[in-house]
């Protein structure tokens, strides 16, 4: 290895350092389509497509195109569990979140659910409702 190239590493170092993952293993960053919300009841809705879950470090944003629905969530990730919570809203919104939550199996202002990652899918479970999602 010559000096020079040695001298660019050591100049990129700092910089490839700084870059922090969103998530330890990166498997939720991004955006997901929600694809079907099966229900604990036997029920099983699928989704046209215009749901979205981003999720990014600490947040989740989720956004439902056809009833104009969008509200940014805070996530705690467990590395097998995922909690949802969008409780920081003031208490008169919580009528509209819980609706707007409520049209995909979320039935609170803070949830929990089991994660799992096959292929490009995510699929959030619990013991009312799972969600399969797919990687936009």
């Amino acid at each position: 290895m010559n000096i020079k190239r040695l001298i660019y590493l050591l100049l990129l170092l700092p910089v490839l350092s700084a870059c922090e993952h969103a998530f330890p293993n990166d498997d939720l960053d991004f955006y997901w389509r929600l694809k079907s919300v099966e229900y604990a009841s036997g029920e099983t809705v699928q989704v046209d497509g215009d749901v979205m879950f981003g999720f990014a470090r600490h947040m989740v944003l989720i956004e439902d195109l056809k009833n104009n629905f969008t509200r940014h969530g805070v996530t705690v990730d467990t590395g097998d569990s995922l909690k949802l919570d969008f409780s920081m809203y003031p208490d008169k919104e919580t009528p509209y979140i819980l609706t707007g939550l409520g049209r995909w199996g979320i039935d609170s202002t803070v949830t929990v659910f089991k994660v799992e990652y096959p292929k490009d899918r995510l699929i959030l479970s619990n013991d009312k409702v799972v969600l399969r999602l797919r990687k936009w």
